[in-house]
């Protein structure tokens, strides 16, 4: 704009949605010119078109701008990323990305990707309205290593990314890595199995309890088998036994058995393990024991010789050494971190040289806790696997000086809880970001938190994919296009008098990421922000009740006022509690409510020793496809 007079005057702009004027000069002098930023910020799909209104001088003129045009498309992209897992050299594999318009426009688009990766189909095509198409990308790796890349969707001069990546052997590599996981269990008196897949055929084969496999004894028997032609004879009132023994572990919960099993085992050092039982039974601990019953074939095993088998078998638990168990955790981690990132990367050298010793000294402090704190070492390093194999650049570094600060009774106490929870979170499939330090402004007192992403798969898995997309919320429709996680933990046994520094803690961690409903990338768009206060002690005192945490928190004006989703998690008689307390909370349903706290607890699942280590060899490094497997094995 110019003011081509001999006075100066003053401007006042509008314009109507979706357009907005960003800046402006509020005056021109005779001569002088400004420019004028107008931003193009659509809710929807569709052409829009307008014009900037120039006021003059309080209303004494007026001018018009040339027509503003522009076009917004909407495009939905599933899955979000792609992962080819482990891909044998020479070999081609194929997977799936559904395009689908969800605006009102007609959409042109080119695909591009890096190799190894390929399109498979047709890379530029158009989308009508309500149209989609399913575009198959490929890998043909010639050569091993990991490879990552984007497939490119581009609609004239814009263009966004779907991450890719897969990891490629030859077979002969292959089965050497995975004689290496199986043989070292067993030199450590491990049952091992080994679980190899065929190349010539599409079979799995399974090796269990060998002292010591080579790769000739596995082609041996591959070369010896035709699977198509293997049959197995069970017998049909048998097969029942076992369908029906499928339908009831389908229905136990794999977290609430746990909790169970860690409660009677207590009971029996106690001496109260009948009564324990008998309360269990009731709330499904009797589905368990027939599943068992079943599987085992036990026919006529009556209920005191099977209530005797299941004490025999609690006295096995948690037998292993704290020292023992972290160090089999620290391998089985960083064997992930190699087949990830190789020998010589950074990660694995902090992991090495600072986070091992800084793991094993907390390992150290944990023992030397009073008794009733309990004994978390082992927990502890099962969140720490699950946190190492989840962490993402910035994680690795601030986790050491986490870790560094846990050396004393408080100091564990408050970081603990952290600790245990954001490794069960990662366990649930949440990336670890970072971890952060946040202070009371009013005691100077400080803690750890840890920021979290949740990838839109596991957010599917979770139960969670109707959150992605436009939302109603704190005055406004959002675009949720992520969801972010605020974690502050505890391991507090009498909580009350951490109300007040969990209040400050909790605000400013809002402070520093925003008290909207959503953070990142602009206003009423980005990520769900999500702060979580989890207590990982069970059972807890003062969370609940007259100033009790619950009613501390709740009260606070910043937090009950606050457009982000503040969540208070904890465990009573080894459930998950969960209670929402901010204004945020009121545009979530209580099933994805319900769905993010059950991240957020120490429940960290058990399984045996030496499958984790068999599941990476197997899955050649591939974090999702291990914790797809064992999700698969509840």
């Amino acid at each position: 704009m110019k003011n081509e007079g001999s006075v100066a005057i003053s401007l006042t702009l509008s314009v109507a949605a979706p357009y907005q004027i960003v800046s402006v000069l509020p005056t021109l002098a005779p001569g002088q010119s400004g420019q004028v930023t107008v931003r193009f910020d659509p809710s929807e799909s569709g052409s829009f078109t307008g014009n900037v209104q120039v006021g003059i001088n309080g209303g004494q003129g007026s001018v018009s701008s040339p027509p503003l045009v522009g076009v917004a498309h909407k495009i939905e992209i599933d899955p979000a990323e792609l992962n080819f897992g482990l891909v044998f050299v020479g070999s081609t594999e194929e997977q799936k990305l559904t395009i689908k318009n969800q605006g009102v426009t007609t959409v042109p688009l080119t695909l591009s990707v890096n190799e190894p990766f390929s399109i498979g189909s047709e890379n530029s095509f158009t989308l009508a309205p309500s149209e989609s198409r399913e575009v198959a990308i490929q890998i043909s790796p010639t050569a091993s290593g990991s490879f990552s890349g984007n497939v490119q969707l581009a609609s004239g001069s814009v263009s966004f990314n779907v991450p890719v990546r897969a990891g490629a052997m030859t077979y002969e590599e292959y089965l050497q890595a995975l004689l290496t996981g199986a043989n070292v269990l067993a030199q450590y008196g491990y049952y091992n199995v080994a679980i190899a897949e065929s190349w010539q055929n599409p079979c799995l084969y399974t090796f269990a309890g060998f002292d010591d496999l080579s790769v000739d004894l596995i082609q041996d028997y591959m070369d010896g088998t035709d699977c198509e032609e293997v049959s197995l004879e069970i017998d049909p009132a048998r097969l029942e036994e076992l369908k029906r023994a499928s339908e009831l572990l389908d229905i136990v919960d794999i977290e609430r058995l746990n909790t169970w099993l860690r409660t009677l085992k207590q009971a029996l050092l106690e001496g109260r393990f009948d009564e324990e039982y008998e309360r269990l039974l009731p709330e499904g601990l009797d589905q368990f024991m027939e599943a068992f019953r079943l599987i085992l074939g036990l026919s006529n095993i009556r209920a005191n010789e099977l209530k005797d088998w299941l004490k025999g078998f609690l006295l096995t638990l948690d037998q292993q050494n704290p020292m023992d168990y972290a160090k089999e955790r620290q391998a089985a981690a960083r064997a992930i971190l190699v087949k990830l990132y190789g020998e010589n990367h950074p990660f694995v050298q902090i992991f090495d040289r600072e986070i091992i010793p800084l793991w094993n000294l907390v390992i150290g402090y944990l023992g030397g806790m009073p008794p009733s704190f309990g004994d978390e070492r082992n927990n502890f390093s099962r969140a720490m696997f699950w946190i190492i194999v989840r962490c993402e650049a910035g994680c690795f570094y601030s986790l050491k000086n986490l870790l560094a600060e846990m050396n004393t009774e408080i100091s564990i106490t408050k970081n603990l809880g952290t600790i245990l929870a954001v490794g069960h979170a990662a366990y649930k499939g949440w990336q670890v970001r970072e971890f952060l330090r946040v202070y009371s402004a009013i005691t100077r007192t400080g803690v750890w938190a840890a920021r979290l992403a949740l990838p839109r798969d596991q957010a599917i898995a979770l139960g969670l994919e109707q959150l992605f997309g436009q939302r109603q919320g704190p005055g406004r429709v959002y675009e949720i296009t992520g969801i972010q996680a605020i974690v502050i933990g505890n391991h507090c046994d009498q909580c009350a008098s951490w109300g007040g520094q969990i209040a400050e803690w909790t605000f400013e961690a809002l402070r520093r990421y925003g008290f909207d409903f959503t953070t990142g990338e602009s206003p009423g768009r980005g990520n769900l922000n999500v702060v979580v206060i989890s207590f990982t002690r069970n059972n807890a005192q003062s969370i609940e009740g007259p100033g009790g945490i619950i009613e501390q928190l709740s009260t606070d004006p910043w937090i009950a006022s606050s457009g982000a989703v503040v969540m208070i998690v904890y465990l009573k008689d080894g459930q998950v509690e969960w209670v929402c307390i901010s204004r945020g909370c009121d545009f979530l349903t209580d099933e994805e409510k319900e769905a993010i706290a059950q991240s957020f607890a120490n429940l960290l699942s058990r399984y045996p020793s030496g499958m984790i280590e068999t599941l990476m060899r197997f899955c050649g490094g591939d974090v999702g496809c291990i914790v797809s497997i064992l999700m698969a094995g509840r």
